[in-house]
């Protein structure tokens, strides 16, 4: 219940602020309103209920409140809704500014998995190659994508505009983050399992899944942005699920090595083609 309560807080915090700054634009103070209504109140409402019920019902039910509010949301903003983007830069900014936290993360993970263990050569080379993944999902995002995502933003005006941002920032730049947020569980895991010679298959589909996740988000907001196709990103993202599917049995340093090499090999494959780069594709 705490949960909740700091939830709907939350919620009716970003929309009372949303409600302040629209000012004197009825259509977007109605756009908020009908957010109030139709999204936070049910959602928040079933997510007591589900706490209410607790035991098996709980998941379930606050599974259906986050459909539910996914769903309402795309509804009530069909062809823009009420709302307004009036920066581009500042909207997207704000959105990489998520990714970077996600990243940061990551980077707490590799020590929360051999916290209370002293270091040892097969520690830091594990953490080596981990900051490799990192590295591999930041240059995967900022190199690549975040600037064709302003860039697209900033060509559009009034409701194009928001109906764009609605799709690349709400929905799309979702599984780009909680890919990343996924993949650093699988971190953790191969960091605390270094030990046991296995990564598990716990850690092997929290990587493996979570870093494919986050490309196939990434690919498509570019998709969305700029019709663009990024075809060595799907490439990378079957791999990256084999490794989910069999890795469970290998060493952490393996599983971790595999990772990484499919993130840097992405990244100079991408440098090396410039045809395929989206930014360079924007700017033609």
């Amino acid at each position: 219940m705490a949960l909740v309560v700091c939830y709907a807080v939350v919620r009716l915090l970003h929309l009372s602020v949303y409600f302040a700054a629209a000012g004197d634009d009825p259509a977007l103070r109605r756009q908020v309103l009908l957010s109030l209504v139709t999204s936070v109140v049910p959602a928040v409402t079933l997510l007591a209920v589900g706490v209410a019920l607790g035991g098996p019902w709980q998941r379930p039910i606050w599974l259906v409140a986050v459909l539910y509010d996914l769903a309402i949301i795309f509804l009530t903003s069909r062809g823009g809704g009420g709302w307004v983007v009036r920066s581009a830069t500042h909207f997207a900014e704000r959105h990489a500014g998520v990714v970077i936290l996600a990243l940061g993360e990551s980077i707490v993970a590799i020590a929360v998995g051999v916290a209370q263990r002293p270091l040892s050569w097969p520690i830091i080379a594990a953490t080596v190659l981990a900051l490799a993944i990192v590295g591999g999902l930041w240059s995967s995002y900022f190199d690549r994508i975040a600037g064709l995502l302003e860039e697209a933003l900033a060509s559009l005006s009034g409701q194009p505009r928001a109906r764009l941002g609605r799709d690349l920032f709400t929905y799309l730049h979702f599984p780009a983050v909680f890919g990343v947020i996924l993949a650093a569980l699988g971190i953790e895991q191969a960091m605390a399992y270094l030990d046991a010679g296995r990564i598990g298959p716990t850690g092997a589909f929290a990587l493996g899944v979570g870093l494919a996740v986050s490309l196939t988000g990434a690919f498509g907001a570019a998709w969305r942005a700029v019709g663009v196709r990024l075809p060595w990103r799907l490439g990378a993202v079957v791999l990256l699920l084999g490794l989910a599917a069999f890795g469970g049995g290998w060493h952490p340093l393996a599983a971790l090595g595999v990772a990484a090499g499919v993130l840097m090999l992405l990244a100079v494959v991408e440098s090396r083609r410039p045809g395929d780069r989206p930014d360079l594709i924007a700017q033609s």
